[in-house]
């Protein structure tokens, strides 16, 4: 059975990437970030077909470490760039509809940048069982979340011939899309990314993201939540998440690290004889988890991390 991991890259304006501080490049960010990603996935499966997916070729620099990790480059065009003021924020997560397109295989896994993969990803597939793989987040019905909530999702699902239940909604940082269900999903993505073109244009309540259209398409293929496996840690100061039972996971989805715990991990990954590629399952986790502020924090981060929510809720109520 063929495994492919695959990680969407699309250059968009700084703007666009609300989990990046200001000040830090872009690019440089991002590049460090997908390549401790694929690197993790080496780890742990030699065999598993890695693949970037962007709308540029990588620079030299960065190239040289992503052939170092027989990571594969797809250039597409940016075919979903959504128009002027069509989305509130993430306007390059739509480029995941462009790779969604451009990679076939047994087992398609479409993942982040910014995911730390622990165990091998096969495990995962397995328990799936045919399934596709859905990280679901239990947001409250009425919450917007980048434009839309679930209440009004659904209300658009059932005019797009939709179930009439509450829509479910799922991360868009990891997916498992099994070959037998690849082309329901994405002749389904075709309808949502259409529709919601076309309700734009009329000011009509509209799928603003990637993860808005794929909730829509997911509904018609039977589904397995990777919850189990998969958990999207928030380690800011302003917020975290962090739990005794992720060290037992397979992935980390770390948002607020690309800029911090990745850019730390990129000279050990880079670095054949460092822990990162000598260390058993169990210390590898253990250091991963310090480098990326799980556990074992500095006295300056601990207490960034707890005058963080102090800090974030005095702004929220001086606006």
């Amino acid at each position: 059975m063929g495994v492919t991991v695959a990680i969407p890259f699309v250059r968009v304006a700084k703007e666009n990437n609300p989990n990046l501080k200001a000040g830090v490049d872009q690019a440089e960010a991002y590049y460090k970030s997908m390549i401790v990603s694929f690197a993790s996935a080496r780890r742990v499966d030699p065999q598993v077909r890695l693949i970037l997916v962007s709308n540029e070729s990588a620079p030299p620099k960065f190239k040289v470490a992503l052939d170092q990790f027989e990571v594969e480059t797809i250039v597409v065009e940016f075919l979903h760039r959504p128009p002027a003021g069509f989305t509130p924020a993430f306007e390059g997560s739509l480029f995941l509809l462009d790779a969604l397109n451009a990679v076939d295989d047994d087992q398609v896994i479409l993942m982040d940048p910014d995911v730390l993969v622990l165990r091998p990803l096969a495990d995962v597939v397995d328990a799936l069982k045919g399934k596709v793989g859905v990280l679901p987040l239990p947001y409250e019905p009425d919450r917007v979340v980048n434009g839309l909530s679930r209440r009004q999702a659904q209300r658009i699902h059932v005019q797009l011939g939709g179930q009439d239940s509450l829509a479910d909604h799922y991360g868009g940082e990891f997916y498992v899309i099994p070959r037998e269900h690849m082309s329901a999903v994405r002749s389904n993505a075709a309808v949502a990314w259409s529709a919601a073109l076309d309700s734009f244009a009329t000011k009509s309540p509209h799928f603003f993201t990637e993860e808005h259209v794929l909730n829509f398409a997911l509904r018609f293929v039977p589904r397995e939540s990777l919850s189990t496996h998969v958990k999207r840690v928030w380690t800011a100061h302003s917020h975290r998440n962090v739990a005794p039972s992720d060290q037992g996971l397979h992935a980390w989805h770390l948002p607020a690290e690309k800029d911090r715990g990745f850019s730390a991990m990129f000279d050990s990954v880079m670095d054949q004889k460092s822990w990162f590629w000598s260390s058993d399952e169990d210390v590898f986790v253990r250091q991963a988890s310090k480098v990326m502020g799980l556990s074992g924090r500095s006295t300056k981060r601990v207490v960034l991390d707890l005058v963080g929510p102090l800090v974030h809720r005095l702004r929220a109520y001086a606006k």
